[in-house]
């Protein structure tokens, strides 16, 4: 029998049968400690400059007398004219304004939003966000007592102060730093964030939050906590170091990088599709 042949008495499979292609095999999601990893180098690079920042900032106050007088002057200014509500119109220009601008002017605001409205929920969010940090710094000088951790460390090492008084002011540094990145930060100023974040990033529609389940919320918490520390524990470090009346001008310097890098982060996902 010929090949012609052959071909044409092989069996013909039902003109209903098709044939099944097996189809890619979805790539795997990423682990919980891969997403935070992934985190953590994004900022890593940000946040060393932010360090950088805070830490010419607290040199140029104990290092530089025309530097000190000009921060202690900022901060009788801002203490003696409005006090906490001059840290929330502080707060929302350094948070929501200055970040805003420079995101319009690259081109990455919400194209579901009015350009104004969107301001000004920056704006108020960053307000009330800032007026919470004051209130908690506030709160930690109660907790855990006031004074300036670097200015005891140079007059540690150059004579003055002995050993007990400046470790008993590290202590009270790391006591601010964990109750500050381990729970004020965790347990309210993130899971307020990502919920507000979360909003701008559907276009502020009404149904932002449909399909978000308890436990997607905690790991994006978890995963925004842990890459954040690469830049808060350090950040905080320095800014606890300071006197109490200096922290929160420094935190509003650092905050102006701190969110930029979010908004620009934010704008780099997946618009978020509800429902």
């Amino acid at each position: 029998m010929d090949a012609t042949a052959r071909a044409a008495a092989a069996p013909v499979p039902p003109a209903d049968v098709v044939p099944t292609v097996a189809s890619p095999a979805a790539p795997a999601a990423p682990s919980l400690l891969g997403e935070i990893y992934a985190g953590f180098r994004r900022n890593l690079v940000p946040g060393l400059i932010l360090q950088a920042l805070a830490l010419a900032v607290a040199l140029c106050y104990f290092c530089w007398p025309a530097g000190k007088t000009a921060i202690d002057g900022l901060a009788a200014f801002r203490n003696d004219h409005g006090g906490y509500a001059a840290g929330a119109v502080i707060s929302a220009i350094c948070g929501g304004l200055i970040p805003w601008l420079v995101t319009k002017w690259r081109g990455e605001l919400p194209k579901e939003a009015h350009p104004a409205w969107d301001c000004i929920y920056m704006m108020v969010y960053w307000a009330w966000a800032g007026f919470e940090v004051d209130v908690f710094y506030a709160w930690q000088g109660v907790w855990w007592g006031q004074g300036a951790t670097a200015g005891s460390l140079s007059t540690f090492l150059f004579g003055g102060l002995g050993l007990t008084p400046f470790l008993l002011g590290v202590f009270r540094v790391a006591g601010k730093v964990a109750v500050d990145q381990f729970v004020f930060t965790p347990f309210l100023a993130l899971p307020q964030m990502r919920l507000c974040y979360r909003w701008r990033e559907s276009g502020y529609r009404a149904n932002a939050w449909n399909g978000l389940t308890i436990r997607k919320f905690l790991r994006e918490i978890m995963v925004l906590a842990g890459s954040a520390w690469v830049v808060w524990i350090p950040g905080c470090s320095i800014i606890y170091s300071m006197p109490t009346g200096i922290q929160f001008l420094l935190f509003a310097l650092v905050l102006v990088f701190w969110s930029l890098v979010s908004q620009m982060a934010g704008r780099s996902r997946q618009p978020v599709r509800a429902g």
